[in-house]
């Protein structure tokens, strides 16, 4: 499936995703379970990730939660995406900005039309036992956190994402898809990024000098 042309949808912060994102993981790590794939990572198996983690970060209404697995990935079981599919998810394969099976690979939750949700999920499934791909994740948490730690990076990402929200065509501003979002965006992850593995490595190391 491409998101290339997917037109972008942005709103300010729910309150309520920490509790909608508590409720889906647990039903999703009993569904991992019970086929055998959970696996846990630091004393856990589901990890909030993406703006919705960030409290009071406006984005997207789509809840990015990733799980970590054993035995899952790369090949996706046809009878576990048909087990999804019932709940309303439908297999995206590699993520666009990973397009390694082996790293990360996603389900998107599809509404029914007239839907009046305000808020659907993407789920990532990650390989547990990889390293690279625990690192990666890892990545992300630093992320998420250094931006809940930090007001500066805060408002860093806020002002970009508000930013890549429109672009200019022939003289006229009109709304990003989806990938246009992603790229307008892309220059500030990575410095906030570099930023907070700074941070977060400090923050490691004053841990165990405790």
């Amino acid at each position: 499936m491409s998101c290339t042309n997917v037109e972008m949808k942005f709103t300010e912060y729910n309150d309520r995703y920490p509790e909608y994102t508590k409720s889906e993981a647990l039903i999703l790590e009993a569904l991992l379970k019970k086929h055998g794939y959970l696996h846990e990572v630091d004393g856990k198996s589901s990890f909030h990730m993406g703006s919705t983690s960030i409290v009071g970060m406006p984005g997207k209404p789509i809840i990015d939660i990733t799980l970590t697995t054993r035995g899952l990935l790369p090949d996706v079981p046809q009878e576990f995406i048909d087990t999804m599919k019932k709940r309303n998810y439908i297999y995206w394969g590699a993520a666009p900005h990973m397009m390694s099976k082996a790293h990360d690979q996603w389900f998107y939750e599809k509404l029914p039309e007239g839907s009046k949700a305000d808020h659907s999920f993407v789920i990532h499934f990650i390989d547990g036992t990889h390293d690279a791909s625990v690192s990666g994740m890892r990545d992300f948490l630093d992320y998420r956190d250094y931006c809940n730690s930090d007001r500066s990076a805060f408002k860093k990402y806020r002002d970009a994402k508000i930013g890549a929200t429109e672009k200019t065509v022939d003289g006229k501003k009109t709304k990003a898809t989806w990938m246009e979002y992603q790229m307008g965006k892309s220059a500030v992850i990575e410095e906030i990024k570099a930023s907070s593995k700074v941070w977060a490595d400090k923050q490691r190391n004053e841990q165990k000098n405790k």
